[in-house]
């Protein structure tokens, strides 16, 4: 049974305006009668855009066609409910305390420590809070912690080749030295990684200014610590060697008899000719 008498006709309103008289309900004119909503019991009920009349909660003007400014509002606020429930943000009023856990990432991320989800809380003005204290996925460091929160830590880090991050994570190289199979190394002399990881030098070579020579007799390379030989000297065998030795006489391995022959301006003469 409809409501009528002065007086809205209890809050029950039709969206577009009708006759008073309607199946045999008599109402006064200029009333609106809405069958979709039920009756609305007090103001208590009421909540905006509604509003209140002689104690009863009327229900507000349905916009009509014409009005372009009120289309606009009504499409804005849609608008922002969208937005807001695509950003995973309740939409609409609330009970005031009531509290909901939130999370502002991908749900996947939501079961990966560190991330954690958060908390709206409804505020007394019926409004949700922002989703506070949760953590949300960052970018990945270098520290065995997996920051994005997608079941891996340190995964964009090569340790075996990072220079800030050589074998573990923090492990930074000098200057002037190359991260090589986790290791910091100098390529100007690891014969290892001579010049680039992974260019070992051979057998009778040294690495030497980032190339591998012959240490054995390269008088500017000599040896595995790449000694330039003085001048009168050669690389002998890998050692610096004078060659006005009777050992070396003018020649690597060109060896004078010591019982009878001197070195003498580099090649072995007989000891009483040398001095002559």
């Amino acid at each position: 049974m409809h409501a009528f008498g002065s007086g809205a006709c209890a809050g029950r309103r039709f969206a577009v305006w009708m006759p008073c008289l309607l199946a045999g309900i008599f109402c006064v004119p200029g009333c609106k009668i809405d069958s979709s909503v039920p009756d609305v019991a007090s103001c208590d009920d009421c909540d905006a855009p509604d509003r209140c009349e002689n104690e009863v909660c009327v229900r507000a003007e349905p916009t009509m066609p014409g009005d372009a400014g009120a289309l606009d509002a009504a499409q804005h606020d849609a608008n922002a409910a969208v937005d807001a429930s695509e950003a995973g943000a309740p939409v609409g009023r609330c009970e005031p305390g009531t509290i909901l856990a939130c999370f502002d990432g991908p749900a996947a991320a939501a079961e990966q420590a560190p991330c954690a989800p958060g908390h709206r809380t409804c505020s007394d003005a019926g409004l949700w809070s922002a989703c506070d204290e949760q953590v949300l996925p960052a970018a990945e460091r270098c520290n065995q912690l997996d920051d994005d929160c997608d079941g891996s830590s340190d995964e964009s880090f090569d340790l075996q080749q990072n220079r800030a991050h050589c074998g573990a994570c923090g492990n930074a190289c000098a200057s002037g030295q190359q991260c090589c199979a986790g290791e910091c190394v100098d390529p100007r002399s690891d014969a290892l990684h001579c010049g680039a990881c992974g260019n070992a030098c051979t057998m009778d070579t040294a690495c030497c200014g980032g190339e591998c020579v012959d240490s054995q007799s390269d008088a500017d390379h000599c040896g595995a610590s790449c000694v330039k030989c003085a001048e009168g000297q050669a690389c002998c065998s890998g050692a610096c060697a004078d060659l006005g030795s009777f050992q070396h006489c003018g020649a690597c391995g060109n060896a004078c008899d010591p019982g009878t022959q001197l070195c003498c301006g580099g090649s072995c003469t007989a000891a009483a000719a040398c001095g002559a």
